[in-house]
């Protein structure tokens, strides 16, 4: 009864504001100059639990796979703002624009020290017929931004689960036109140095790694909207088979639009293959998902293989009111060999999710939106001892229920 007091006051304040100034804050017709201020602040309160049913590794605490088992997570009612909450600008004097926006919590320059910082801070410019170059820090040819509509996890959602993510912002340079778009992606030396590290027993690591390459095309018209993209990246670093190693990626995604744009339907498909490229992650009660960082670490898996799909619909009830649904399911393995070939240690981890939202618009500032969804998470590990030809083999399964409402207030 009080959190609902709670989350009726909070609604009923978020109603009554308004935003402090109009979007548009200079335009100098004469000279092509003008400036634009945005705000996106979203809020949510939820209850999520999660179980877990056994355990297959040690040395990870409760954000991977750690020894506990046959644990309950049950996080209770919980509530905040989602971590990409932003405040943005964007001016532009002629064929030039600029952009900059901050987010409450983002990464630094090296990957580590979240807090207030800067989500998107590139430079672009515009030759005309001949296309537009963008040099900064925004996001990368491939994510699906429109493609999938999970609210849970801030920029994430379905992630890891079928789908990819709605926003990656790295540093990079990129050049557009007529849709297709080129870009060399700087990834997160933090991460990088860190996962690098990790493998390297001889203490002489090499770090020259190379820009990712990314390669994606967007189409829009009519009904249809539909995105394939590609991702390479080559890590030129001691791992644990004392060479370098091959990453990519590759995805497609659809939509298609009915009934004058009030039905649509969509549907992704990826494949990546080493280093993380797409995510392995599991549900273990509120508001985030957590990366089950035992099998994406190149220490011990350089093989690792992802394949998933997601397929969401949505229809628009009424001008305020809209009902999506959406399900994903998305597979990853690897087998590997330890030293002197003593084991074969083989793994699959198997995602899958089903989730239902309803916006509300309340007004041009304000969308409510009631989600509902299940995320679940099963690992096989097979290890098999070559001299006597014996194995065994130990299942997890974990995941669970999350319910919440997510306020959105825009200016």
């Amino acid at each position: 009864m009080r959190i609902s007091k709670w989350l009726m006051n909070g609604l009923a304040l978020c109603a009554i504001s308004t935003p402090l100034s109009a979007l548009e804050v200079y335009n100098n017709e004469e000279k092509g100059a003008k400036v634009e201020v945005y705000g996106n602040i979203r809020g949510y309160i939820m209850e999520g639990a999660a179980y877990r049913s056994r355990s297959i590794t040690t040395g990870d605490n409760d954000t991977g796979i750690g020894a506990v088992t046959n644990r309950n997570w049950s996080t209770g009612w919980n509530m905040g703002l989602q971590t990409n909450s932003r405040l943005g600008a964007k001016f532009t004097i002629g064929k030039f624009l600029g952009h900059i926006e901050l987010g409450l919590q983002e990464p630094g320059i090296l990957g580590s020290n979240n807090d207030v910082g800067f989500r998107l801070m590139y430079g672009q410019y515009t030759f005309g017929d001949y296309g537009k170059v963008t040099f900064g820090k925004t996001n990368t040819p491939t994510v699906v931004t429109g493609f999938v509509n999970d609210v849970m996890a801030t920029d994430n959602g379905a992630w890891g689960f079928g789908a990819l993510p709605i926003s990656v912002r790295k540093f990079q340079l990129q050049y557009s036109i007529f849709g297709a778009t080129i870009a060399l992606i700087e990834d997160n030396p933090g991460e990088l140095t860190k996962v690098l590290a990790s493998v390297n027993t001889t203490g002489n690591l090499r770090r020259n790694l190379m820009p990712r390459i990314a390669l994606a095309y967007d189409y829009k018209g009519g009904s249809l909207e539909a995105k394939a993209g590609l991702s390479y990246r080559y890590i030129n670093a001691t791992v644990a088979n004392g060479s370098g190693t091959n990453s990519f990626h590759i995805l497609a995604a659809g939509k298609y639009h009915l009934l004058n744009k009030k039905l649509y339907i969509s549907a992704i498909a990826h494949y990546g293959y080493n280093a993380n490229e797409e995510r392995v992650v599991g549900y273990m009660g509120g508001y985030n998902h957590a990366a089950i960082n035992s099998y994406t670490n190149l220490a011990l898996f350089s093989n690792i293989n992802v394949i998933g799909v997601y397929a969401e619909g949505g229809y628009a009830l009424n001008d305020k009111i809209s009902l999506r649904v959406g399900a994903g399911f998305q597979t990853a393995f690897d087998k590997y060999n330890t030293a002197n070939n003593a084991q074969t240690i083989s793994t699959n981890i198997t995602s899958y999710m089903v989730m239902a939202n309803l916006p509300v618009k309340v007004n041009q500032y304000i969308t409510l939106t009631p989600h509902i969804g299940y995320y679940g998470t099963g690992v096989s590990n097979n290890v098999s001892v070559n001299a006597n030809n014996t194995s065994t083999d130990t299942p997890l399964s974990l995941g669970g229920f999350a319910a919440l409402v997510r306020a959105e207030f825009n200016f």
